[in-house]
């Protein structure tokens, strides 16, 4: 069986089927002490903390959510990071976009367009930047996803 992290990194759960059965169970089983440390980890446990994040309302989680895309490094977490730190902190994840596209920037990690799309979304200025229309879609279909397993987390 395919672990099914990998249709959740990245920018996959846009145009894949998400395992929303999976993350609903998963997420009722994950204290947030637990999901912030996930957020703090490598890539692959990042992703999920990223998704598990989603919904939680509790300071920490969002604290810890903004502390892991600030410290991202490439779109593999970034963009999942991204799409539920808009739904969760709307206006608020700015100042975390801003730091993550700097180092993207600076890192040469290649198009951060989606990243562009979030700051976009929540009213950020970017200059010299823009999105497409496919990285606006990508993040619309990104945000569509972490409100869903937000409702499932909210809900377990």
């Amino acid at each position: 069986m395919r672990p099914y992290y990998l249709a959740m990194m990245g920018s996959n759960a846009a145009s894949h089927e998400v395992p929303y059965d999976a993350l609903g169970e998963l997420a009722a089983l994950t204290a947030d002490e637990d999901v912030e440390v996930l957020l703090g980890s490598h890539w692959r446990a990042r992703v999920m903390g990223a998704w598990l994040s989603a919904g939680r309302t509790s300071a920490s989680i969002n604290g810890a959510l903004l502390r892991s895309l600030e410290t991202s490094q490439g779109l593999l977490t970034s963009t999942p990071l991204a799409a539920v730190a808009v739904v969760n902190s709307g206006e608020a994840a700015v100042p975390a976009l801003e730091a993550y596209l700097d180092a993207h920037v600076q890192h040469n990690w290649g198009r951060p367009g989606v990243i562009v799309a979030a700051l976009e979304y929540v009213g950020g200025a970017v200059d010299g930047l823009s999105a497409g229309g496919d990285e606006r879609a990508t993040l619309a279909a990104m945000v569509a996803v972490a409100e869903r397993v937000g409702a499932l987390n909210a809900n377990g």
